[in-house]
C-alpha cells in the first residue's frame, strides 16, 4: 500500500528534485527522473517506505508533493 501511494506521487509530479549535499555544509535541489525514482520505492523495505511516506523522529515526509505539482524528496 506505501509504495502505491509514493508511485502514485511520483506519476502525478511534474518534475522531481531531490537534495543532495554538494557542498561543505549545504546543498542543492537537482533534478531526478521518475524512472529513477520508482526503482528506488520498488527496491525500498517497510521502514524506508514509512520514512519516504510519514517522516521519522518528528521530521516530515522524505517525498512532498507541492501544489504547483513539484515532487522534492529530501
Amino acid at each position: 500500500m506505501m509504495k502505491k501511494e509514493l508511485l502514485n506521487k511520483i506519476k502525478k509530479a511534474r518534475y522531481c528534485f531531490a537534495w543532495v549535499n554538494i557542498y561543505k555544509e549545504d546543498g542543492e535541489y537537482l533534478q531526478v527522473t521518475k524512472d529513477t525514482l520508482r526503482v528506488i520505492v520498488k527496491k525500498a523495505d517497510g521502514d524506508l517506505l514509512k520514512m519516504m511516506l510519514n517522516g521519522s523522529d518528528g521530521e516530515t515526509s522524505t517525498f512532498h508533493l507541492r501544489s504547483d505539482g513539484d515532487l522534492y524528496i529530501n
